[in-house]
């Protein structure tokens, strides 16, 4: 995490404030209290649902379920309970009734703690603000009856927890959420090719269920060519929603002047006076959000950005209370 040490300081762990009030990182207790908040989010927005348990989603799957969906021609294996004798007696030929029914559905949170997600300007950290919004889509999944299940990658690994109905689920992944937001391991040095976005969508690439929704939430910073494989291979058989998370000073640089900035180790001067030092402070955010929108557009998927310092629940709720039928990216900026 890069902290300044010129007038406008970045969020800062040296700063004499309590921790998680700083914005630094997030306890359990506080993940739990978003518990009521999470009433205001629905998820049934994506609910394209293959999952083999019986919940509150339409399944494509066509059975002896709860609801009617239509009558056709008999077929040879057809339970003859379930013929329609209305419309078989209309037509004169033998007609079935066809349910469609409810499924369960499980939902994964892939939370990306790469070093670029400990970072902020304003109230908090990307980490903390990625936190609180994987809290929020846990507990509104649990809920809703739906199965919680996580990815959390960081420099340490990957901890991973299997789809869970009820609190069980739910709490097993704020206990792990709210570790490793703690920030990143002093034993650990972070390398070039080191990428915890990949690692976390190979690995859940491995273990999810069809029809299962999964919501990656990251700054995306590490977003390369494998990593539209990645989101491609989830996309055949999963819904799938992208959760961008930002910080205001990576969309626009300070106001004009000579910034030491360090990050433990080495200290370095950004130089924000020159309009063409500007224009190059702010050139990487600006080439990942085109990429990233690019790839939306691309595969279809559902984006929401989130942007640290501002209301978490609030920009949340304000996306997920409305209904996705097309493509849409959602500024969740205020």
């Amino acid at each position: 995490m890069f902290s300044a040490l010129a007038k406008n300081p970045f969020v800062t762990s040296s700063q004499h404030v309590s921790p998680a009030k700083g914005g630094l990182w997030v306890d359990v207790s506080e993940l739990i209290g978003l518990r009521n908040q999470a009433k205001l989010v629905d998820l049934r927005s994506v609910n394209r649902a293959r999952s083999v348990l019986a919940g509150s989603h339409v399944s494509k799957f066509r059975g002896r379920g709860m609801d009617f969906d239509e009558s056709r021609r008999y077929q040879a294996g057809d339970d003859v309970r379930r013929i329609d004798w209305r419309v078989t007696a209309r037509t004169g030929e033998p007609h079935t009734k066809i349910y469609t029914e409810e499924r369960e559905r499980p939902v994964y949170l892939v939370v990306d703690y790469s070093p670029s997600m400990f970072f902020g300007s304003k109230v908090c950290l990307k980490s903390v603000t990625s936190a609180k919004a994987a809290s929020l889509l846990a507990w509104a999944t649990t809920q809703s009856g739906d199965r919680v299940g996580s990815v959390i990658s960081t420099l340490g690994g990957i901890t991973n927890t299997k789809p869970r109905s009820g609190n069980r689920g739910t709490l097993a992944f704020i206990n792990h959420l709210a570790s490793a937001s703690k920030g990143l391991p002093s034993t650990v040095i972070p390398q070039k090719d080191t990428n915890c976005l990949a690692a976390g969508l190979g690995h859940i690439n491995q273990i999810v269920h069809p029809g299962s929704l999964v919501i990656v939430l990251s700054d995306f910073f590490s977003f390369d060519q494998n990593l539209t494989e990645s989101f491609t291979q989830l996309k055949k058989s999963c819904d799938l929603m992208l959760i961008k998370v930002s910080d205001p000073l990576e969309k626009m640089a300070p106001k004009p002047g000579r910034y030491v900035v360090t990050d433990g180790n080495k200290n370095r001067i950004i130089d924000t006076i020159q309009p063409h030092a500007r224009a190059a402070f702010t050139a990487p955010y600006e080439n990942n959000e085109f990429r990233i929108n690019e790839l939306c557009k691309t595969l279809n998927l559902q984006l929401i950005n989130l942007t640290s310092g501002n209301y978490i629940v609030k920009q949340l709720t304000t996306q997920f209370t409305r209904r996705f039928t097309d493509p849409l990216i959602v500024d969740g900026s205020d």
